[in-house]
């Protein structure tokens, strides 16, 4: 394994808080390879992932950060890498749009939405792509914004359900059952809880709950249909976030939500102790000028377990 990646993999799994990043607006004029690398000042050097890292290796790196479980601390490391700006790594400005999108999906996959939305609001709308557009709107939604992601719908093609869902969760109940009736009519696939959901909620029809995972945005109609059985399905980070999030969620299914995220956050992560040490020194050498006396310190004081 490789410095860069040994770096990048503990920093993911390190002990420590860091300060929260400092939001700095990108200039406006970025170059179509440059909005891949575009982030913040966090107090990082854009070379922290060094100066000629291997991209695809770095990508890899951030999907399988993506799904694992930290702690507040770690997220606060973790979150710092992925909203630093990177422009003028010429390796991840090549492969840009890689990059930026597995950044966003690490982030809204740990459920921090408002880092998402702070990440692509420095892109100029005018540089925003199709899927752009879509992972903001589902990142404003799974925060609970959910008024200001139904206003960005003309970033879906499929109409009709996001219609639907914007209605069943915004819109009155009279209004809302005429749009899903339009949705069902619309011969939409692809969306089995949410077509199960309105089937029991609007029609009055006997319906098992669907096998597999919900997306965010089936989320709020699935958690008031079904309630807690929501919860025999594999909800990942993101998804219980949502729930967490949403106004229209059943405060039983809020409460277990938030619970299977404190459990996740408690899992005892496994440790190669002597390796992870090594590596941690290292780590504090190259993060140090960014660091305040005070973290300096709480890395001194770190626990290892």
């Amino acid at each position: 394994m490789s410095m860069v990646k040994n770096s990048f993999i503990f920093l993911c799994g390190i002990f420590w808080i860091l300060a929260g990043a400092r939001a700095e607006v990108a200039e406006i004029g970025l170059t179509e390879l440059g909005v891949g690398t575009v982030g913040i000042d966090t107090g990082l050097a854009s070379d922290i992932l060094g100066k000629n890292p291997d991209a695809a290796e770095i990508i890899e790196q951030i999907n399988r950060c993506a799904d694992m479980d930290f702690d507040e601390a770690e997220k606060q490391v973790l979150k710092r890498i992925l909203m630093t700006d990177m422009g003028g790594v010429a390796a991840l400005e090549k492969e840009g749009k890689a990059y930026l999108n597995a950044r966003i999906n690490a982030l809204m996959q740990q459920g921090m939405f408002e880092e998402v939305l702070l990440l692509t609001d420095q892109i100029p709308v005018k540089n925003r792509s199709a899927e752009i557009k879509r992972m903001r709107a589902e990142a404003l939604f799974a925060s609970g914004k959910t008024a200001e992601a139904c206003a960005e719908t003309d970033a879906f093609e499929e109409e009709a359900f996001i219609r639907a869902v914007c209605a069943e969760t915004v819109g009155k109940e009279s209004e809302s059952a005429l749009a899903f009736d339009v949705y069902r009519e619309s011969a939409a696939v692809g969306h089995p809880f949410f077509d199960a959901a309105g089937d029991v909620f609007y029609r009055g029809l006997t319906v098992d709950l669907p096998e597999g995972k919900p997306d965010v945005w089936e989320m709020p109609i699935v958690a008031r249909t079904f309630g807690v059985e929501i919860f025999n399905r594999p909800l990942d980070k993101k998804q219980l976030w949502t729930l967490v999030n949403q106004d229209t969620v059943p405060a039983a299914v809020k409460e277990q939500a938030k619970q299977m995220l404190k459990e996740n956050n408690s899992e005892e992560k496994e440790s190669h102790i002597l390796a992870d040490l090594i590596t941690l020194a290292k780590v504090r050498k190259r993060l140090k000028p960014a660091l305040t006396a005070e973290e300096v310190v709480g890395i001194h004081h770190v626990g290892v377990h």
